[in-house]
């Protein structure tokens, strides 16, 4: 799975001069601009320097090299642009790489991008990317089209998935729009079709890994999430132990090992990952989904401040 932050190419350089010849801060910036253009194709360079709190005339002398981007300006871009953790760290390494003067800095800063790219090798989705899919029939479509059975017609991967042909319809136009699947390139006469690249196919992948991460839960991921659960309901009705497999445990739980509970989370899908890339024979789409959620609701906590409440009452009365 390929990620779009190339940093194997930064080279090492104590000059002012700015490098045109590496994929910096600048790049990182204009790439970002170009996938909001293509989702919305009116966005002009005006409308953006205003969402990202600059005169437009500053962006565009930044995007053009003839201006720096400083690293506390890039701080307040990332906030506006709600750039991912991993994007956001990524930015600003980039932008700081090229306005620091210490060679020793460059280095670190190179190693933690590389550190990055090898560990992760994911495409974060913007939340504008996002909310274009944020039905579960986009992302099974992706599956379905390009690992599953990539000769499907539109018809047969709306009776597949049971929904709509429009449903397919859309969805494709949107993943061809986002740049996440690309028309696919015919096989060569003379050349053997392989597992991955067989007769037939209509389109490939052009993004793998495809993650998409936010601080605060947007109106799209509660619908996406929504969508999910009308999903697992049909399941449950409908398909036997050995279709699917469930479980669930409640626990007495200390809140402070949230943090813990979200690193597990992301191991365990990581693995169901890793296990599905090897299997042979890869058919059905199936779907995963977690959540670890509070069912005493933080009443507990609120009766707490009631009976405080209530007792400094009291106090004030006397």
């Amino acid at each position: 799975m390929s990620s779009p932050k190339r940093t194997n190419n930064q080279q090492l350089s104590s000059s002012n001069q700015i490098d045109d010849s590496h994929y910096d801060g600048i790049a990182f910036l204009k790439e970002h601009l170009d996938e909001r253009v293509r989702i919305n194709s009116s966005l002009s360079l005006r409308s953006f320097a205003v969402q990202i709190g600059m005169a437009p005339g500053s962006l565009s002398q930044i995007l053009s090299r003839k201006k720096r981007l400083s690293l506390s300006r890039a701080h307040e871009i990332s906030e506006r642009m709600k750039l991912s953790e991993k994007q956001r760290k990524v930015f600003l390494s980039l932008v700081e790489l090229d306005v620091t003067p210490s060679v020793t800095r460059k280095a670190e800063l190179l190693a933690s991008l590389k550190e990055i790219e090898g560990k992760t090798q994911q495409y974060h989705l913007t939340l504008d990317q996002f909310q274009l899919i944020s039905s579960w029939v986009g992302l099974a479509v992706l599956q379905l089209i390009t690992d599953c059975e990539p000769e499907l017609t539109n018809l047969g991967v709306a009776r597949r998935l049971g929904v709509t042909v429009a449903e397919v319809d859309a969805s494709i136009e949107r993943l061809l729009r986002l740049g996440l699947i690309v028309p696919a390139k015919p096989v060569a006469k003379l050349q053997q079709p392989t597992a991955k690249k067989r007769e037939g196919n209509r389109f490939d992948r052009a993004k793998k890994n495809i993650v998409f991460e936010a601080k605060e839960i947007p109106e799209a991921l509660k619908q996406y999430y929504l969508g999910l659960q009308e999903k697992v309901e049909h399941a449950v009705l409908s398909q036997s132990t050995k279709e699917r497999i469930s479980g669930a445990e409640v626990f007495a739980f200390d809140a402070a090992q949230l943090p813990e509970v979200k690193r597990l989370t992301n191991e365990y899908l990581d693995s169901l990952n890793n296990l599905a890339q090897l299997g042979k024979n890869r058919t059905e789409v199936y779907q995963a989904v977690t959540h670890f959620f509070c069912l005493t609701d933080g009443l507990g906590r609120r009766a707490d401040q009631t009976r405080l409440t209530d007792g400094n009452t009291k106090k004030r009365k006397k």
